[in-house]
């Protein structure tokens, strides 16, 4: 019996070892990625995460920041994930528009609108994105 408790004590320590170790690699991922506001986080130019929900703005098409075509297309890429950033601000100010069915990787579409601008077509206007068409924009110049 006497084994028995220092078998499950030393596995207890590893467990609590092991979550600790786990726990502060996640913290530390957490923190690399830029953070706008309390509950959310840009993923890149028409994508977000606010309080959990992944959304992806409707009606548009940024450049690929995770699988470019070209170097200049994942410069686009970062700058629009970075304006994007400032138009969103903190969240607090944002209005959702969700359209019913989510797109086919399950993130919520949306009109966004922060402090009653249109997200998606200040993006468009300023070159940062184009309005989808039913298939992505040839960001790169052949």
């Amino acid at each position: 019996m006497k084994q028995f408790f220092k078998d499950m004590f030393w596995f207890l320590i590893g467990i609590i070892l092991l979550s600790v170790v786990f726990s502060s690699a996640r913290f530390a991922e957490g923190s690399e990625r830029p953070r706008y506001g309390a509950g959310i986080r840009i993923v890149d130019g028409d994508t977000f995460v606010l309080s959990g929900e992944s959304i992806r703005i409707a009606d548009i098409d940024a450049p690929e920041l995770f699988s470019p075509k070209c170097d200049a297309e994942k410069r686009l890429a970062k700058l629009a994930k970075a304006r994007r950033g400032e138009l969103l601000g903190d969240g607090t100010n944002l209005t959702l528009e969700r359209q019913a069915k989510p797109d086919r990787f399950g993130r919520t579409l949306a009109k966004v609108l922060a402090n009653g601008e249109p997200v998606g077509s200040k993006l468009i206007d300023e070159g940062l994105a184009a309005e989808w068409k039913g298939k992505r924009f040839g960001w790169c110049c052949s």
